[in-house]
Order: C-alpha cells, then sequence, then structure tokens
C-alpha cells in the first residue's frame, strides 16, 4: 500500500527534514530509525528471509518478497513475462462475428463532404496572420549570419580567412594496395602455385567453388595490427621539393679568347726517360 502521497520526485530533497513525505490526510511521515552497518551484517547472518528483504525508501519500509513475487522478478530478468499463466502465442479470438463469404469493413459509409471542400477556419486563421504581418505586429523568422567566433582584427577584406592548423598541416594516410586476381577465391591458373614450396607472397593462393566455402584469413588481425601500428608510429613530412634546372648548377666557364696569351705549340721535347720529370 502506498502511504507516501509526494509523487514521482526524488527523495534526496527531504533528506534534511525529519519526514518523508505526507500521508492522504497531509499528515507528516515521520522518518523511521534505520539500522546500523553492523545490525545489518548480524540480521544478514540470523534472519533466514535476509536474501529476499528489500527496503523501500519511498515509504520507509522493510519489505520481505514472497515466492510469487520472486518468481515474477526471476522472470523479468530472463526476458520472460511476469505473469507464467500468460501465453503470447494463443489462438486469435476474432470478436466480431463475420458472416461467411461476407467479408465487410466496419463502416461503408460515404466521405464527408468536409473532407473535399477548404476549411473555412483555416482560411480565416490565414487571413489573420497576414493581416498581422502587413500591420508588422507579426514578423516572419529570418536566418540571421552566423559570426565567426574569432578572427583577424586588422584582417583587409579581400584577404581570405586563413585556414586552421590542422587543416594546413593534415596529411593523408597513404592506402593499402588494393587486392590482386591472387587474392580472388578464384583465382586463375596462372597464379596458383605449381610446386609446394613455390611461395612468392605471404599467403597461398587456393581455388574454391563458391565464396561461402572460403575459410577465415588466419593473418587478418595481424595484417590489421601492424597497418594501425604503421600508422600510429611512421610519421607523415611534408617535404618541400624544389624544382631546380641543373644547368643553373654549374659554373659558367669563360671563352678561350679571354684566357690569351696561354701556349698553343709543342717548342721542346726531352726523349729518354720512363717517368715523370719533376726538375731540369
Amino acid at each position: 500500500r502506498q502511504r507516501n502521497r509526494v509523487g514521482n520526485v526524488p527523495m534526496r530533497w527531504y533528506k534534511d527534514f525529519d519526514h518523508i513525505g505526507y500521508d492522504v490526510e497531509g499528515e507528516k511521515l515521520l522518518r523511521k530509525h534505520r539500522p546500523g552497518e553492523v545490525d545489518q551484517f548480524l540480521a544478514s547472518r540470523d534472519d533466514p528471509n535476509y536474501w529476499r528483504t528489500i527496503y523501500d525508501e519511498v515509504n520507509d519500509e522493510t519489505i520481505t518478497l514472497t515466492d510469487p513475487e520472486l518468481n515474477s522478478i526471476l522472470r523479468i530478468v530472463k526476458g520472460k513475462y511476469a505473469d507464467p499463466t500468460y501465453d503470447p502465442y494463443e489462438p486469435w479470438v476474432d470478436l466480431f462475428d463475420w458472416p461467411e463469404g461476407k467479408l465487410h469493413p466496419l463502416s461503408s459509409a460515404p466521405e464527408p463532404k468536409r473532407r473535399f471542400v477548404p476549411s473555412k477556419w483555416e482560411a480565416k486563421q490565414v487571413v489573420k496572420l497576414v493581416r498581422a504581418i502587413r500591420k508588422g505586429w507579426l514578423k516572419p523568422r529570418t536566418e540571421e549570419a552566423k559570426k565567426p567566433d574569432a578572427y583577424l582584427l586588422w584582417q583587409e577584406d579581400d584577404q581570405a580567412a586563413p585556414k586552421s592548423w590542422r587543416t594546413r598541416m593534415h596529411i593523408p594516410a597513404p592506402k593499402t594496395k588494393p587486392p590482386g586476381h591472387a587474392e580472388s577465391y578464384n583465382p586463375p591458373v596462372e597464379y596458383l602455385p605449381t610446386e609446394p614450396g613455390d611461395r612468392t607472397r605471404p599467403f597461398l593462393p587456393t581455388r574454391y567453388d563458391a565464396l561461402r566455402k572460403v575459410p577465415f584469413y588466419e593473418n587478418f588481425v595481424k595484417e590489421r595490427f601492424e597497418r594501425c601500428l604503421d600508422l600510429y608510429l611512421c610519421p607523415r613530412v611534408k617535404k618541400i621539393r624544389l624544382r631546380i634546372d641543373p644547368d643553373t648548377l654549374l659554373p659558367k666557364l669563360p671563352k678561350s679568347r679571354e684566357l690569351e696569351p696561354f701556349p698553343k705549340e709543342e717548342f721542346l721535347q726531352y726523349h729518354g726517360h720512363s717517368g715523370k720529370v719533376r726538375c731540369i
């Protein structure tokens, strides 16, 4: 029985008062003395019905659940109906007595005329709104332009707003190599290994008759982990590539005419030596 009539409100609102609410006659329901943790521990050892005892916070009462109530709670926990006698699959009971071979709707009355004529009450409401807008009493809603939260104070009007640091420095991750013919569940004959030790790939191409017969790939988790590890540990940096003409790096040699005078003809020869001549 519900003694407390405070309604569906949090009971913490009454934690600073000496009562927990009001009864049907408006009288205060004084708060009862709750046993301490030591008393509750002793009760759990001495009272055989302690495991089925619950505390009702709204009515400030201790309730001992009966066997039917426990059975209903267990059925709800298991996802079943609380009432064991309820059969959700019982045969359908038709409440109407339909004559055989004369199935007809519940109401075959013709459609009323008001469904095909414009409503005069809606027309009056539209005229009232139009008059209010023309008089200025009612202003239609207009979408205001959203202003940026932060902007450059000394920025010119013709300058574009700078992008954020994350947008400028974003480098997309390299995509994985798309699968080829060898990864197919029905690869061509030239991709199948001819000898037991002929393996040039980390997997063995195998042919299956249907896609449903393909087993689980044993290295799937390992490859996904290595892919995530590469994306996490390998940094991506933008490198500025300089486009320089190689001819501009070579020094400009002067013309031979500008280096004159210099010897042009052989004047003297020394014979009889086989090595380098370092002095005369």
